[in-house]
């Protein structure tokens, strides 16, 4: 079963998220059993789903914005590497880091913000990143 604020953030529900968050939800909560979510926090599926005004509520909040999934993504990571620019900004401006880097060792082993994004061809969010002092150019 899945946590009610996860499924606000993972649906983009701001509403439903800023009443729970207002009850006390937990900004931590993750969906913990099988695929296709498992150990995501609120702010990743948010981020991931490109929710600016969602994941702005959990980080006024306070949810931590470098608070990797179980196999190591963080928020920005997924913002990049879905080409989320407006979301990744958000993200840059409350602090969390451009040099974090994923221990999926699957389907993303070592890679960071910057990487994905180049990758995927997000030249805005790329761009960003440097701004950023992203400094993964090899």
């Amino acid at each position: 079963m899945y946590p009610p604020l996860f499924i606000a953030a993972h649906d983009g529900h701001l509403e439903v998220a800023r009443v729970l968050i207002e009850a006390s939800a937990s900004l931590h909560d993750t969906y913990t059993d099988r695929a296709p979510h498992p150990g995501q926090p609120c702010l990743f599926v948010a981020a991931g789903f490109g929710y600016l005004e969602v994941a702005r509520v959990l980080i006024e909040a306070q949810a931590n914005v470098d608070e990797p999934k179980n196999i190591g993504s963080t928020p920005p990571f997924i913002a990049a590497k879905e080409g989320h620019f407006e979301v990744a900004r958000v993200l840059i401006e409350a602090r969390a880091s451009v040099h974090a880097t994923t221990n999926d060792r699957a389907q993303y082993p070592g890679l960071t913000c910057l990487y994905v994004a180049a990758g995927f061809g997000y030249f805005v969010v790329a761009w960003m990143l440097l701004s950023a002092n992203a400094t993964d150019i090899g």
